[in-house]
């Protein structure tokens, strides 16, 4: 397998971007139970060598928690005969906030009935 110099170019582009931006975990692919206590145990990891207060480190595994949860349930990219789903998760810190970022892809006849629960 050849990689064309331009992608590698742009990989560590996204890279810096990434690291300017305070994004410490970034995953692409499936989720189930596994992965989310792979994710939520190296982020309370990272938290505890940060020092973070506890308020901080339970709010942050709360959503971490949640959201990879509703990626492996909710998502219609399903990886294989088990269902499980795919998507993508990132985590990061920019000054004093802590954010969490997921994407998975969802079928259209999903989208009212997603958007009527999140309001």
């Amino acid at each position: 397998m050849k990689l064309n110099v331009g992608f590698i170019k742009s990989v560590l582009n996204v890279y810096d971007e990434m690291s300017q931006n305070g994004i410490s975990i970034v995953y692409l692919g499936e989720f189930h139970h596994q992965i989310t206590k792979m994710f939520t145990s190296m982020a309370e990891d990272d938290l505890d060598r940060k020092d973070e207060e506890k308020g901080i480190i339970r709010r942050v595994y709360s959503v971490m928690v949640e959201t990879l949860q509703n990626m492996a349930r909710h998502s219609d990219e399903l990886a294989d005969k088990f269902n499980i789903g795919k998507g993508l998760f990132m985590i990061g810190k920019k000054d004093t906030s802590y954010y969490v970022i997921t994407s998975n892809k969802v079928s259209n006849a999903k989208v009212k009935t997603l958007e009527a629960a999140i309001k």
